[in-house]
Formats: C-alpha cells, sequence, structure tokens
C-alpha cells in the first residue's frame, strides 16, 4: 500500500490501513491473514502524504482525513458516516481525539483546529440530526 497509514484502535479489535486511493477497516482475528476487511472508503489527500487518521479512545468511531477539506468521522464496526468536519485550513496532517472523547483535533499550516463533539452533538440533537438520538436512528 503506497501512501500508507496504519492505526490499530485503542481496544485492539481493528486495524485500518490506507491505500494511495482508499482506506480499509480490519477486524482483527487470530493471524493477519485471517483479519476480514469490514468496508474501505475513498481517500483523496492526493501527493505523497499519508491520509491522517485516529480511531476514538473507545475504538467505536475513527476519524479520516477524506481529502484536504473535510475530515469524516465514521463508525468502526459499519463504516457509516457520523459527520463531518471541515478545518479553516487545507491540508490537515494529524488527527487526534481526547482521552475522553469529546475532542478531536487537528493539525494545520495555520495552527490546530478543534472541534468539541459534545457541542456538535447537541447542535446536531437540536435538529434531530445526532448520531445517537432516536429521531436520528429511525430515519437510517
Amino acid at each position: 500500500m503506497g501512501n500508507a497509514v496504519a492505526r490499530f484502535s485503542p481496544d485492539g479489535r481493528w486495524f485500518l490501513a490506507a491505500a494511495d486511493r482508499e482506506y480499509y477497516m480490519f477486524a482483527i482475528n487470530g493471524h493477519a491473514t485471517n483479519w476480514p476487511k469490514l468496508w474501505s472508503t475513498p481517500r483523496e489527500t492526493g501527493g505523497f502524504t499519508p491520509g491522517s487518521a485516529a480511531f476514538a479512545p473507545d475504538g467505536s468511531c475513527v476519524a479520516l482525513q477524506a481529502n484536504g477539506h473535510v475530515i469524516r468521522l465514521l463508525k468502526t464496526f459499519s463504516g457509516e458516516e457520523l459527520t463531518r468536519l471541515t478545518p479553516l485550513s487545507v491540508g490537515t496532517s494529524t488527527l487526534a481525539w481526547s482521552s475522553d472523547g469529546r475532542w478531536v483535533a487537528a493539525e494545520s499550516e495555520l495552527g490546530i483546529h478543534l472541534w468539541d463533539l459534545t457541542a456538535l452533538r447537541g447542535s446536531l440533537r437540536a435538529l434531530g440530526l445526532d448520531w445517537t438520538s432516536p429521531a436520528s436512528l429511525a430515519k437510517r
């Protein structure tokens, strides 16, 4: 896999790998040759820089650099997109979660971008769009 990124989830259940045009999520099950691919999703970062990726502390979500303008939060098991985050500048290079899962950070040439997921989910909940609200789940 060229321009690769490799990440293990904190709970040791998942392995994320990236090739030059796609991310791949695998379930860890015994020897690596037996790890089933759960899903893949496009990667449009381009260039020679690997796309950034980071697992939530509980392993339930993963943040992926979709392209220079978008960071996607996906459910680890299904690959379902929960939301998109858009930094103020192009070219984020590192993604990180806080230990409590409340904050997502992205590094860029303009500095650090922070998203408070608790506040974001509260705003989405008011619109019936929070990824754990009953109204949102009923729409899926």
